[in-house]
C-alpha cells in the first residue's frame, strides 16, 4: 500500500499490460475509511529480476482523480 491518511478499507491491484518480457504494468485502487483522504488509484511497474527471483516495483505515480 502507498502511504494516505485513513485506514484502506479495501484495496485492488489489477494487471495493466506487458510493458515487454518481465515489466508489469499494474493499476492500484485503494478505497479509504475515516481520515480525510479520498480514493486513491496508482500505476506502478514492476520488473522480474531473473538473478533474484523476484519481482521489483521500478517506478509509481499517482493517477488523477477524474471529479
Amino acid at each position: 500500500m502507498l502511504a494516505s491518511k485513513g485506514d484502506v478499507r479495501n484495496e485492488y491491484i489489477r494487471p495493466i499490460k506487458w510493458e515487454k518480457p518481465g515489466v508489469l504494468l499494474l493499476e492500484q485502487f485503494d478505497i479509504f475509511r475515516g481520515g480525510d483522504s479520498e480514493d486513491a488509484t496508482y500505476r506502478f511497474t514492476a520488473r522480474f529480476d531473473e538473478k533474484t527471483g523476484e519481482f521489483r516495483v521500478i517506478s509509481k505515480k499517482k493517477v488523477p482523480s477524474k471529479e
